[in-house]
């Protein structure tokens, strides 16, 4: 590679793999889609669109928290096989915690990824590329959004309780409803299906950033969605902090879900360790962000010739 393409090269150091490994499987899905990798001076940013363009999933990754990060000139926008990414992080995880480095473009335009760990006298060296495909900047679906919204923040083992408790009665459903309540404050979940009904109602002493529209909401969703959204959060079994969720609704029923992985207790001494805020934007509202955000956003389905509830 010329010292020219060595100066504009993106290089990218982690010191904790295994929390990056965590962030990127809370999107890995079976869709034949590329998932399409933006590297900014802003972080490191995964965005995956499910093959019905009902589910788009994101993370982002800020620059401060990895170890090092240099993105020198243009933003860069690539495809690739999320699921072979994941597959390498998974071999280098198992090694005895060497720095990550992920560099690009490589020779031929592909994604280097080198890990060097001290073994004894000598170093040992596991070397990987994965090969890059163009592709455009995702559209963006939250640019369709449209207020007045609902919203509401939970600790996300409710989520993941309640949708894997609906899998029963969601199979042969016209799909599950979300229902928000302005009086009382209250959010359920249900789904009527051949299997039987269901309805389970989120505490509402755990409730958080409550606002609903006066006249309520109810919208319908594929079950397949809402479980990917409410419970697909991959962290090590090591990290003992909750996850918490803030959902918010538009008034065409559009999810957007984001989840807060507290990952402090995973990666002590990690670049990766930073207390995670709501704060964080994936966008160009990241300039004080200091924590990686995981963001799943849902459409509703297509409304039902009768509706599913009183």
């Amino acid at each position: 590679m010329a010292l020219g393409a060595r100066d504009t090269q993106v290089c990218i150091t982690c010191s904790n793999v295994k929390s990056f490994l965590a962030v990127l499987q809370t999107i890995k899905s079976t869709s034949k889609q590329p998932c399409t990798l933006i590297i900014g001076h802003e972080g490191f940013s995964a965005r995956l669109e499910d093959d019905s363009r009902s589910l788009f999933s994101s993370v982002f990754v800020a620059a401060q928290l990895f170890a090092d990060f240099k993105c020198p000139g243009a933003k860069r926008t690539l495809g690739i096989p999320l699921n072979q990414l994941i597959d390498i992080l998974n071999v280098f995880s198992a090694g005895f915690g060497g720095d990550l480095n992920l560099k690009y473009p490589g020779p031929s335009n592909e994604l280097l990824c080198e890990m060097v760990e001290e073994s004894g006298a000598a170093n040992a060296c596991t070397y990987a590329s994965i090969s890059t495909s163009d592709a455009p900047y995702p559209a963006d679906p939250l640019d369709h959004w449209s207020p007045p919204v609902s919203h509401f923040i939970i600790n996300g083992a409710f989520l993941k309780e309640a949708i894997e408790d609906l899998e029963w009665s969601a199979s042969g459903s016209r799909g599950v409803e979300l229902q928000m309540s302005a009086q009382p404050p209250s959010v359920s979940l249900c789904s009527y299906g051949s299997a039987g009904d269901l309805l389970i109602d989120l505490p509402s002493a755990e409730l958080q950033g409550f606002s609903c529209q006066p006249e309520g909401i109810h919208f319908t969703y594929k079950h397949k969605h809402l479980r990917a959204a409410f419970t697909s959060l991959s962290v090590p079994k090591d990290a003992s902090a909750s996850i918490s969720t803030k959902v918010t609704i538009d008034s065409q029923g559009m999810v957007k879900a984001v989840h807060l992985v507290n990952m402090a207790s995973a990666a002590k001494s990690s670049a990766m360790s930073a207390p995670i805020s709501y704060s964080a934007l994936p966008s160009s509202q990241a300039g004080g962000v200091r924590s990686s955000v995981i963001q799943f956003v849902v459409i509703p389905e297509e409304e039902l010739d009768a509706p599913i509830s009183e």
